[in-house]
């Protein structure tokens, strides 16, 4: 099971209403979990990246038009909690319960300016954009 943290966030607000996106609650937050997602295993990373307790992960900067994806699959080693800090731009986290990335069990948007998020999950997850704002990066420590 995901679980997401926003640790600084107004959720009542309309202009956060995602239209097509279906209304969670997890720990005590709401937040929109995207429901109109097309994954194609040949765009997504394929690499694995195990993170142990105290380890962490700058991405390279995104940048160009289009779908882009983050180089690694990540799982988390021993333990299943870590921060996710999203800068530059917006990203989507997809979820799978396989290593390979498919099938997509779930997709959060994260908004920069929520950031940082708390993860909690035994699965396996990875980052998406469409469109990149140049410099666009995450960061996930544990």
């Amino acid at each position: 099971m995901l679980q997401i943290t926003f640790l600084k966030i107004k959720l009542d607000s309309p202009e956060y209403i995602i239209k097509t996106a279906k209304k969670l609650t997890l720990l005590k937050y709401q937040c929109y979990q995207i429901s109109y997602f097309v994954a194609s295993i040949s765009l997504q990373p394929t690499k694995v990246k195990n993170l142990r307790k105290g380890e962490g992960y700058i991405s390279n900067a995104f940048s160009g038009s289009g779908m882009r994806y983050g180089g690694y699959i990540f799982h988390l080693e021993g333990f299943h909690i870590a921060q996710i800090y999203a800068t530059g731009g917006n990203f989507v986290l997809y979820v799978s319960n396989h290593h390979i990335g498919v099938p997509v069990t779930q997709a959060f948007l994260l908004r920069s300016d929520r950031s940082p998020y708390t993860i909690d999950s035994y699965q396996w997850f990875y980052f998406g954009v469409n469109n990149p704002v140049n410099y666009q990066s995450y960061m996930i420590l544990t």
